[in-house]
């Protein structure tokens, strides 16, 4: 792996890890806990989003895949809620 490559994965291991302990914090936090399968699972999202860091930074291929899985996973999370959101507001704007 060059060296650009190296620091590059670097950067993103330290940005994954700050991604997921805030996003763990926050959750734990300030989400309240009325459904706790789905605070669970979002905690468990943040961890294996902080716990791809030491893979980035040693340059495994498992801290890629990991990295690479968990962002598509918060793609296509945010994509439904979004949709979700959009549709209901299309729905209550024709209704009322």
């Amino acid at each position: 792996m060059t060296d650009f490559a190296q620091r590059t994965c670097k950067r993103w291991a330290m940005a994954e890890l700050l991604y997921g302990l805030l996003l763990a914090l926050a959750i734990v936090f300030f989400l309240p806990w009325k459904s706790p399968i789905t605070s669970t699972l979002l905690i468990v999202y943040a961890l294996a989003c902080a716990a791809a860091a030491p893979g980035l930074v040693a340059n495994k291929r498992w801290g890629w895949r990991l990295s690479v899985a968990t962002g598509l996973v918060g793609l296509v999370t945010m994509l439904l809620v979004v949709g979700g959101l959009l549709s209901s507001w299309v729905y209550l704007h024709g209704t009322f």
